[in-house]
């Protein structure tokens, strides 16, 4: 069935940033969310999502992979971006407020 997949071409762009958000963005939020900064948290992972996509697509629209490239790789590839992303702003945002 997925060798039949790879014939086709993986979601676009919009439509992985859409999946990501819909399908995503709740499970990358949970394990993150403290008193009261629930909405800081909620804005860094949406530039996360937005910068992990944008990081594995490039420039293009078109999905760096086939449909099953998409379901096996890309969409991982994107996920471990955003959580790194994400990491690095959570961090980054923890120094300032040190400081």
């Amino acid at each position: 069935m997925m060798d039949y997949y790879s014939g086709f071409s993986g979601p676009s762009k919009s439509v992985a940033l859409e999946q990501v958000n819909s399908q995503y963005k709740a499970s990358l939020l949970e394990p993150l969310i403290e008193a009261g900064k629930e909405e800081d948290l909620e804005s860094l992972l949406e530039e996360s999502i937005t910068e992990g996509v944008n990081e594995i697509y490039g420039d293009s629209d078109e999905c760096p992979g086939s449909a099953t490239g998409w379901a096996i790789f890309v969409k991982s590839d994107i996920l471990k971006a955003i959580r790194r992303i994400l990491g690095e702003k959570i961090n980054k945002q923890k120094e300032s407020c040190s400081n």
